[in-house]
């Protein structure tokens, strides 16, 4: 009797167990499945994430400043001013005048405009009693002429600055460029004869 309940015993044993190893075979097979769904969300996640970063810098590049116009005009020391192309005998300041684009993606904000006059051989007027100094742009220092805090707005912008002339600007054609610290906004020139 004994030997025919144990015999009843391991039957019911070896049930169990099949059972037993098809629910860890279905349970295996769904493991693989929520394994692959997993990878795939996992994938998905990160093709999102691509996106975003890309569309995060293509609204921070359509978000920057755009240099509509730019005039130099040239102020004498009798008052009289020209545009652009003047002579160097009795020239006193320099104004620029700009006009930066109406953007709706550009943050309100207060930016430091770093406006950068250049000789016609490259080298940048520098001069420590106008406010001239330096900055950092993509990871280099570079030296600016006139330094302009500008109320970023979304709206367009006509400004203007001056610059008083210490020493005398040698015939040819300069350079005026426009930086903030993270790009370049645009660049004009003007001409002296």
């Amino acid at each position: 009797g004994k030997v025919e309940g144990y015999r009843e015993l391991l039957l019911a044993q070896d049930e169990e167990i099949e059972r037993l190893r098809e629910v860890n075979e279905q349970l295996f097979e769904e493991n693989k499945e929520q394994k692959i769904e997993i990878n795939n969300l996992n994938s998905t996640i990160s093709n999102i994430n691509k996106s975003n970063k890309k569309l995060e810098e293509q609204i921070e590049v359509a978000s920057r400043l755009e240099l509509l116009e730019i005039e130099i005009i040239g102020i004498f020391r009798n008052g009289s001013q020209k545009r652009n192309q003047f002579r160097n005998r009795s020239l006193e300041k320099l104004n620029i005048n700009f006009t930066l684009g109406e953007n709706d993606l550009a943050k309100i904000e207060v930016k430091d405009l770093y406006i950068i006059l250049e000789k016609p051989s490259g080298e940048v007027i520098y001069d420590i009693s106008n406010g001239s100094g330096s900055f950092t742009f993509e990871k280099r220092e570079m030296f600016f002429t006139i330094k302009e805090e500008v109320l970023i707005d979304k709206s367009e912008k006509k400004l203007s600055v001056e610059y008083s002339i210490n020493d005398e600007f040698n015939k040819g054609t300069y350079l005026v460029t426009l930086y903030t610290d993270e790009y370049k906004i645009g660049s004009g020139e003007f001409l002296i004869k």
